[in-house]
């Protein structure tokens, strides 16, 4: 149940190694590599790279946060110039999975061109600073935000993952003491130790849920219980009654889109599943979560987001095998009749996939007579940076349309060495819960008209 997967914090640490190795000379140097014409014309730190970095890389790449370094000054952005060059022309950093056939995403940590020549001009520039006395103005994080929250809690207990793991995913069982249903319009989740803590993903059970989750809990030692896949056993029978959301590196505050929200019921209770990498850190966690409501008044004119689970469990990956391509379909109608869909017609809003480390690319596509529609695309799978996705426009579905979720897997030695697998013999791999089993999962949130506009 164990994942025994480096995370991408070791590639970024890499990033750090190489740009170690490469000697970047100092602002005296580059005269001999360049005329003062060419010298003045090149980017410098202070009035053309910090306002990028401070936009896009320092809300990981900063002090005490998730990345092995940070880019807040400039003596470490230039130690690192040739590095972000490198990772940013590869499309590596920032992490942004959603590839260009992807419907427009609203938060996307995507560079633009004229960003790259920038930093790319600058790096081969040997990563002037220019003038500290007159810095441009500051570049602003597209970062969200819900205010004052309405309700907060945590996993009470300062958690110490388990050192004899590469990565230790915890699950905490916690009483949110709502007393009436409410609805969430947006939530903040924040990790205590952003170092060792990797992803946070929040489930809701009902009230007559508890005696079975504590059984599950009072049946592993130490504070919550070991999970991976899923906040609770597959065979434990608890279904959840909805979500708190989910927290990835560089998220901050989730505001779900304007005129839409989930719902918590009275008595309602939280399953955190906290994925930590103990190679990244070793310290204790207190993850927080707090809950943005709708004015009670208000509350009525709201539409409930539902989630459309396209899954494709029969999976079957021979070993050996390349270009493993395994899909699903689903007809909108077979999830829409009989739910709160009047028009038989429904809006995306939000996506979202799940695949383990044998996964490569994923597509979410919506197909009707016009023709097809992607959804989703992530051309270059990684375990280890998942997110939901809010669409920047909502995707019609009508009741005669479907649905496929595509998954592609390279069953092969190089794929798991990849993966950092530790050695085992290569087999047929199927549908399962642990690392070295494999899922297919397609996230599709919906709502029953447009939303109104932000």
């Amino acid at each position: 149940m164990h994942s025994k997967n480096l995370t991408c914090l070791l590639l970024l640490t890499s990033v750090a190694c190489s740009s170690s190795n490469d000697g970047t000379p100092s602002d005296s140097d580059a005269g001999s590599l360049a005329d003062a014409g060419q010298l003045a014309q090149a980017p410098t730190y202070y009035q053309d790279v910090a306002p990028i970095l401070q936009a896009k890389c320092v809300s990981c790449h900063s002090a005490g946060n998730i990345a092995p370094f940070s880019l807040e000054g400039p003596e470490l952005a230039k130690t690192h110039a040739r590095a972000i060059e490198e990772v940013v022309n590869a499309g590596i950093m920032p992490p942004w999975p959603p590839g260009p056939l992807s419907p427009t995403m609203l938060h996307a940590r995507t560079l633009s061109a004229a960003q790259i020549a920038t930093l790319t001009a600058w790096a081969d520039a040997r990563a002037p600073l220019g003038d500290p006395a007159n810095p441009a103005a500051p570049g602003i994080a597209d970062v969200v935000d819900i205010g004052i929250a309405d309700l907060s809690f945590d996993i009470g207990v300062d958690y110490t993952a388990d050192v004899n793991l590469t990565d230790d995913y915890r699950c905490f069982l916690v009483d949110t003491g709502v007393t009436e249903s409410r609805v969430i319009t947006g939530y903040r989740i924040t990790p205590g130790n952003r170092k060792t803590v990797h992803h946070i993903i929040t489930t809701l059970f009902a009230a007559s849920d508890k005696a079975g989750l504590e059984a599950i809990d009072a049946a592993t030692p130490g504070p919550g219980w070991t999970c991976f896949g899923g906040p609770v056993p597959s065979d434990s029978m608890l279904k959840p009654d909805g979500s708190l959301g989910a927290w990835v590196p560089g998220v901050s505050s989730v505001v779900l889109p304007a005129g839409t929200g989930g719902v918590i019921r009275a008595g309602d209770l939280a399953v955190v599943q906290v994925h930590y990498n103990v190679l990244a850190d070793k310290g204790p966690d207190r993850t927080k979560l707090e809950l943005k409501f709708a004015p009670k008044g208000a509350a009525t004119g709201i539409q409930p987001l539902a989630t459309v689970r396209l899954a494709k469990r029969d999976l079957f990956l021979p070993a050996n095998q390349s270009n493993i391509v395994q899909e699903k379909t689903l007809t909108a109608l077979e999830w829409m009749s009989g739910k709160f869909y009047p028009d038989a017609r429904a809006q995306v809003v939000m996506v979202a996939g799940h695949m383990h480390t044998l996964g490569t690319h994923l597509t979410i596509e919506r197909k009707n007579a016009q023709g097809t529609t992607v959804l989703l695309d992530i051309p270059a799978w990684d375990f280890h940076w998942q997110g939901s996705y809010l669409l920047a426009q909502p995707i019609s579905i009508a009741a005669t349309d479907t649905l496929t979720i595509r998954c592609t897997y390279e069953n092969t030695l190089e794929q798991r060495q990849a993966s950092h697998w530790t050695p085992t013999p290569i087999v047929d791999i199927q549908w399962g819960e642990g690392t070295h089993d494999e899922m297919c999962i397609g996230y599709v949130t919906v709502v029953n008209r447009p939303p109104v506009a932000n």
